[in-house]
């Protein structure tokens, strides 16, 4: 009650202030701080994990590490670039990585979404997050306007927000989008458009699919404790690496 005196609107910076200036004008920010905190520390499984969804590719390798920067250490910043991980393998990491990246920037800040949910007529729940997970997004023949919605989600700077109840308006674009499917072709990407980076996964070996379940505890489907650890340790890395900003 006492802040909808003070404030105009509302905005989203990565820090622990309630409220943020924007131009000088008062806004209620609207970024979950993270519970995770980075500490320096090995991630071992997070490498292999990494290795596994670019199939071994060392410039994909590359890449996927800087987008992911850029996303931990500005996670308010739209990027421009969608990742997409295609692979009929179940159960390898591909909404795995994503989920990890949630839990790095605050899992308040994160949303998963079907395509149900974006077709939609109301969409707040996800235009106003910074990171939105899809899985099996746009394999229906008939998703043509799932794609497009996505597409202007990727790049546009503002996006329209349809909330029940209230007028329909217009809000900052801030979403990274991390897509996978077990389809070979949910959708038509064209050659050169650059919204999109696909990845082909190699394939899980027996020994790889036992260490991806020993990430997670059986009884609470959480994180397990050494595992985290290792996210931390990711978290810590990432936050610490120069981005080039050219390459993504």
């Amino acid at each position: 009650h006492i802040l909808s005196r003070q404030v105009y609107g509302f905005d989203c910076q990565s820090s622990k202030a309630p409220l943020v200036r924007n131009n000088e004008v008062p806004m209620l920010n609207l970024y979950a701080w993270p519970d995770l905190k980075a500490k320096s520390g090995i991630h071992d499984r997070i490498d292999q994990i990494l290795a596994l969804l670019s199939n071994d590719d060392a410039q994909a390798i590359n890449w996927i590490l800087h987008w992911s920067a850029a996303l931990i250490q500005h996670p308010e910043r739209r990027s421009m670039v969608a990742v997409m991980v295609l692979s009929k393998q179940q159960g390898i990491g591909k909404s795995l990585y994503g989920r990890m990246l949630a839990e790095i920037i605050g899992k308040g800040n994160s949303v998963v979404v079907s395509n149900k949910a974006l077709r939609d007529n109301f969409n707040s729940h996800y235009v106003t997050s910074l990171l939105v997970l899809a899985d099996e997004v746009g394999i229906d023949r008939n998703a043509g306007d799932v794609i497009a919605e996505i597409k202007a989600a990727i790049t546009d700077d503002r996006v329209h927000c349809s909330a029940p109840y209230a007028a329909r308006t217009t809000v900052t674009n801030r979403m990274s989008w991390w897509l996978s499917s077990n389809k070979r072709r949910p959708f038509l990407v064209e050659q050169d458009d650059r919204r999109f980076t696909i990845l082909s996964p190699g394939k899980a070996s027996t020994p790889y699919r036992k260490m991806l379940q020993k990430c997670f505890d059986p009884k609470t489907s959480k994180f397990e404790p050494h595992f985290y650890k290792e996210v931390q340790a990711f978290a810590y890395h990432l936050k610490n690496m120069e981005i080039d900003w050219r390459l993504i």
